[in-house]
C-alpha cells in the first residue's frame, strides 16, 4: 500500500511553507518545534520569518515555541490571555504598539542574549 501523503491542513512543514503561522500554533508547541528544529539548521539569514503583524491573534499559549528566525507581532492584537513562557526567540523579535486584552506572561526564559527584542509601546 503506498504511503498517504502528510494532509496539508496538519503538516507543519507544509503550514510554515505558506507562512500559514496561526494555523501552524494552533496545532501546538510540538508540530511548530518540529518545524523550528529543522529552521535552527539553517544560517540565521536563511531561517523563515514569522510574522503576525496587523493580525488579531485567538491563540494565546506559546510557552515553550522555539521561534527559529525573527518573529513579528507588530501592530498585532491578542484577543486573551497570552503566555510566552519558556519561549525561544533565536532572531529579532518585534512587539511594537502589540494590544494583549487579557493575561499575559511576556518574559520568555531564553530571552537575554538573543539579538534584539522590541516591547515598545506594549498595550494592555
Amino acid at each position: 500500500m503506498a504511503k498517504k501523503p502528510p494532509d496539508p491542513e496538519t503538516d507543519p512543514f507544509k503550514l510554515a511553507e505558506q507562512k500559514r503561522w496561526l494555523d501552524l500554533a494552533r496545532l501546538g508547541k510540538d508540530a511548530w518545534n518540529s518545524w523550528a528544529e529543522a529552521e535552527l539548521n539553517k544560517p540565521l539569514e536563511e531561517r523563515a520569518r514569522v510574522d503576525l503583524s496587523d493580525l488579531e491573534i485567538d491563540i494565546g499559549d506559546f510557552e515553550g515555541f522555539v521561534f527559529p528566525g525573527n518573529a513579528n507581532f507588530f501592530n498585532a492584537t491578542f484577543s486573551g490571555n497570552a503566555s510566552f513562557h519558556s519561549a525561544t526567540f533565536s532572531g529579532n523579535a518585534n512587539f511594537i504598539v502589540t494590544a494583549f486584552s487579557g493575561l499575559r506572561q511576556l518574559l520568555p526564559r531564553d530571552l537575554l542574549g538573543q539579538r534584539q527584542l522590541c516591547w515598545h509601546g506594549v498595550l494592555g
